[in-house]
């Protein structure tokens, strides 16, 4: 009888024990409610890679699902400002460094981080400091140059990528001696002109010096060495693909993949697209050259993509824990890998699906013969108009002159709004 009294008591306290550990299972499946972030990226090329690095987090995560979208697609930045001014907010979203990232902290939009979570580059770290705070996760580092095709430039017998203007002439020449279109240009698309004349406008300046004196009306776009890089402005539309008018950055694309031009001035990121057409295409990366000196050929380089925690997000808690996930060795081999672009994580490398190039920006950031991208210290907004004054230019429906006091004017109204 105490042998049944006995087993009767541990079948109860048995069936209590389960009863209780499948609450505390329950309760713990209750803590992690179902969670939708909405995400907003800038990068068209990283729009299918990124969305299977929000699968893998979902997959890891069952519990925490993704909205992504590319708002106003190439107006982008226009777009979400408005978006979010109205009450559609992201629960992280992408975003740029400079003035952009300014002015988005000072409009109260942005959520800072927590700094000691991020294991980036220093030099990225402090792109994004604002104020002393970090406002935003920098995920990659890259960089405006010439981009060239190793095999054309074999071909033609140029052994060396030119560091001048004499140099850039020299092989324009030979490319042309050889039928090959030397450019591939994309003048439809007003943002690929904005790269354009900030890389070598860029170069001619200290950009700290020029703006804080172009808020002060004391200086102008126009200045002694700007003539050698309208030079190079005219060799590149004299020697371009036809109807450049016409053609926009995915035609540019496509015209190099091809080997229908031999270069084209553009950032790391224009190889994504570039090798899912020929993806064993070998390329090579230069600094434009600007002038007579040497070391003035150099990248324009900066912290790319920022991905940002909304301070009107609802989700703040696990959105902070996908921006840290982003970190991790597994997000960023993803990042490099598949999005084809230099991380900003520490101990990470460069890209090896679209070949050299990638490994020629590294080294000219290692050498320090990099500058900032101008365009994202200038006035919020300016840089898109300047562009497509600059369209003119190439159009020849202005003359420089008149180009130079357009966007003068242009940068004092837009700092009296």
């Amino acid at each position: 009888m105490k042998r049944k009294v006995l087993f009767l008591s541990l079948s109860v306290m048995l069936i209590a024990s389960m009863t209780t550990y499948g609450q505390t299972k329950t309760s713990g499946a209750d803590a992690k409610k179902p969670v939708t972030l909405k995400v907003w990226i800038a990068k068209q090329e990283i729009v299918v890679p990124f969305q299977r690095i929000l699968d893998k987090y979902t997959e890891v995560n069952p519990h925490v699902k993704f909205n992504m979208e590319r708002p106003g697609g190439d107006q982008y930045y226009q777009t979400i400002k408005v978006l979010m001014n109205s009450g559609d907010n992201p629960d992280v979203f992408a975003l740029g460094v400079g003035g952009l990232l300014k002015d988005y902290t000072k409009s109260g939009l942005l959520e800072p981080l927590d700094a000691k979570s991020y294991n980036v580059f220093e030099t990225a770290r402090e792109a994004v400091l604002v104020d002393g705070k970090m406002m935003g996760l920098p995920m990659d580092i890259a960089g405006i140059g010439v981009i060239y095709n190793k095999k054309i430039f074999a071909d033609a017998g140029i052994t060396a990528v030119p560091k001048t203007v004499t140099e850039l002439r020299a092989v324009v020449d030979k490319l042309q001696k050889k039928g090959i279109t030397p450019f591939g240009v994309a003048f439809k698309d007003a943002w690929t002109l904005r790269q354009l004349f900030a890389i070598g406008h860029t170069a001619t300046v200290d950009l700290n010096s020029f703006v804080m004196q172009m808020n002060e009306g004391k200086t102008s776009f126009k200045n002694e060495k700007m003539g050698k890089v309208f030079e190079v402005f005219d060799m590149i539309a004299a020697n371009c693909n036809s109807k450049p008018m016409d053609s926009d950055y995915n035609n540019l694309c496509t015209l190099f993949a091809e080997g229908k031009v031999a270069m084209m001035v553009q950032g790391l990121w224009a190889l994504n697209n570039v090798t899912k057409i020929t993806p064993d295409i070998q390329t090579g990366m230069f600094g434009l050259p600007v002038s007579e000196n040497a070391n003035e050929a150099r990248m324009m380089g900066d912290v790319d993509s920022v991905f940002c925690l909304s301070s009107q997000s609802k989700n703040k808690e696990e959105a902070a824990k996908f921006l840290v996930w982003l970190t991790q060795k597994q997000a960023t081999d993803m990042w490099t890998q598949d999005c084809k672009l230099i991380s900003a994580v520490k101990g990470t490398s460069a890209p090896t699906a679209i070949g050299a190039a990638a490994q020629d920006l590294l080294n000219y950031f290692n050498a320090n013969k990099v500058y900032r991208w101008g365009f994202r210290d200038w006035p919020t907004g300016y840089d898109m108009e300047l562009a497509k004054v600059f369209q003119g230019y190439f159009a020849k429906t202005i003359k420089v002159d008149a180009y130079y006091k357009t966007i003068d004017q242009m940068w004092a109204d837009a700092i009296q709004k």
